[in-house]
Formats: C-alpha cells, sequence, structure tokens
C-alpha cells in the first residue's frame, strides 16, 4: 500500500539511494492523527519496536519481506 503522500522528501530519498523506502503503519485510528488530542499508548509503541527489529533481523538474514 502507498503512504506518506505528504511526507515530499521521500521520493528524492529514493531516488538518491536508489532504493526502495518502506514505511511501517504503526499508529491507529483512534490515536487521532494531529488532533488536539493526538496520542501514542506505550503497548502500541512496544509492538512498533518488536515489528521494526523483526523487519531488520529479516533483511540481515536476506529475507524478502514483501508478502
Amino acid at each position: 500500500m502507498r503512504e506518506g503522500g505528504t511526507i515530499g522528501a521521500v521520493l528524492s530519498m529514493q531516488q538518491i539511494l536508489k532504493c526502495p523506502i518502506v514505511f511501517m503503519g504503526l499508529s491507529l485510528p483512534d490515536h487521532g492523527y494531529h488532533a488536539p488530542n493526538e496520542n501514542y499508548d506505550w503497548g502500541q509503541a512496544k509492538g512498533g519496536i518488536a515489528a521494526f527489529a523483526k523487519f531488520f533481523e529479516e533483511i540481515a538474514e536476506g529475507r524478502r519481506t514483501g508478502r
């Protein structure tokens, strides 16, 4: 899924680095994106850290993560 359209630097990063850029959506809709009461709970953060660790582990082992 393509996301991050408002992050203008991503296209430049991809062109300069000559590699795909990966976004991992870790927040939930009820976190109130950019609202006055925006929040992100520690349980969600813990899961995000685990997801990033697994992702980098698989990259280091040469596995393809896109399934």
